[in-house]
């Protein structure tokens, strides 16, 4: 059957919303994505503003014309290849609901890591209100969920998007952090960008570590997320040189610690890199696939 012949009787028919999620289910595994129910049922549920609990409870309710048109909008896109958090508008990290659009990468589930470590790294700091500051923000997921976890402690967020920051600035407002959270655009890879007059207690970053020739990348992220949030050079490592060699010039010294999310077989380089700065490895984290995740290291010579 065509996708225009399907498209006919999805409209000829009374459908129930038990009918039209068995329907695009098919429709969506026939193409070839393995979490076609998944997607159907959060597509179909943010549609009907329904949970997903409530879509089984109310299989036998037909659905209106204008439902199923709205349904049928986003299935359209989702057969393309966009994201589902980007058809939702938002993504669920650290326990709670983040805005999210075509302007910043989705959050990852490895990147909640990042937050406990962060969390220890302020524990061991011993500070009652550290200071804090993040490189890349980009939805804000990790900045403010250190905000909501540490209630005194203050952030301050660097992001060359603008378009980040606005939806970082949304995330912010949404979970009254924005009194103890600032947003600046500059550029973490010039070096004038670290000439500020505070220092921080902590330093945090899940930079771009993607090589520019990684064929291991899905298409769709390629497509989809923003590439600016993706790809570092070469060899993905350009971030992670730029800290090493100026993170002294903002963090106090003796005392003060970083902690970094890093890419798949490049724990080794990152070491050297952040050794060659006069930086002491403090820890590593594996994720939940047993991959060094996240890296911490204390402060180095300062600058």
């Amino acid at each position: 059957m065509s996708e225009q012949t399907e498209s006919q009787s999805i409209e000829s028919q009374a459908w129930t919303i038990q009918r039209v999620l068995q329907w695009s289910t098919d429709f969506l595994r026939q193409r070839g994505f393995d979490t076609a129910r998944l997607d159907c049922e959060l597509l179909l549920a943010h549609g009907l503003n329904l949970s997903r609990i409530q879509l089984y409870t109310n299989f036998d309710k037909p659905m209106l014309p204008e439902e199923r048109n709205k349904f049928r909008a986003m299935l359209q896109r989702r057969v393309t290849g966009e994201p589902v958090a980007y058809l939702l508008g938002y993504k669920e990290f650290y326990g709670r609901r983040f805005d999210v659009d075509s302007a910043v990468l989705i959050p990852r589930p490895e990147t909640e890591h990042l937050v406990e470590e962060a969390l220890a790294c302020a524990n061991k700091i011993a500070l009652a209100a550290p200071r804090i500051l993040e490189i890349g923000v980009g939805s804000g997921c990790l900045l403010v969920s250190l905000a909501c976890e540490i209630p005194a402690a203050t952030i301050e967020g660097w992001d060359i998007s603008a378009e980040a920051l606005v939806v970082a600035a949304r995330n912010v407002a949404t979970h009254v952090v924005q009194d103890r959270v600032s947003l600046l655009c500059c550029d973490a890879l010039a070096e004038k960008s670290w000439e500020v007059a505070q220092q921080f207690d902590l330093l945090v970053a899940n930079p771009p570590y993607i090589s520019i020739d990684d064929q291991a990348v899905q298409a769709n992220v390629k497509k989809f997320e923003p590439a600016a949030a993706l790809f570092a050079g070469d060899d993905g490592l350009v971030f992670y040189r730029q800290i090493a060699a100026w993170a002294g010039k903002v963090l106090v010294p003796d005392s003060g610690m970083i902690c970094l999310e890093i890419g798949k077989d490049q724990q080794a380089m990152i070491e050297q890199i952040f050794a060659d700065h006069g930086w002491t490895l403090a820890n590593q984290v594996r994720d939940y696939s047993g991959i060094v995740r996240v890296l911490t290291f204390k402060a180095g010579v300062r600058l």
